[in-house]
């Protein structure tokens, strides 16, 4: 029985978590320095990067030696040949290095925490999961400019 007594107060508490809201700023930035520090303690994967980059550049500078095009008046000045060419492939260059960074790192991260078995902790977390992946597409473009600015 209930009582309806006026000295009586019925309080309802909401249910509260015991975990405190993350910025998503906060998680970027971890996310970023994670991801910097992976790469420094795995030297052998940047060195990988640099050897296969240099290898591209050779191939460029390679093609730029061989073709010219020459009477094309949609391209500024009237031939393009050696250097010009080669300047001009460096776009393409660019291209490669920083493709994947847009495309494949967030899969990629995702495989890694899964395979790891971060992924369960992530999503379980308070943290907000696209600061995680904007985090490590930052630390992946971070990266590939370390190898692409000595160029």
């Amino acid at each position: 029985m209930i009582a309806t007594s006026p000295d009586i107060l019925i309080e309802t508490r909401a249910v509260e978590s015991l975990s405190r809201p993350v910025s998503s700023w906060n998680v970027c930035k971890a996310t970023v320095i994670k991801e910097l520090q992976i790469a420094r303690r795995y030297l052998p994967d940047l060195a990988g990067r640099i050897v296969e980059l240099a290898i591209r550049v050779a191939f460029f500078v390679l093609l730029s030696n061989v073709l010219s095009i020459k009477g094309v008046s949609s391209l500024p000045g009237p031939q393009l040949t050696d250097r010009n060419l080669f300047l001009f492939l460096q776009g393409s260059l660019l291209l490669l290095v920083f493709s994947g960074t847009a495309l494949s790192t967030p899969s990629e991260a995702v495989g890694e925490d899964l395979s790891s078995g971060t992924l369960e902790f992530l999503y379980s977390g308070p943290s907000s999961r696209y600061a995680y992946f904007v985090g490590t597409v930052v630390a992946s473009a971070i990266i590939n400019q370390i190898t692409f600015i000595p160029l």
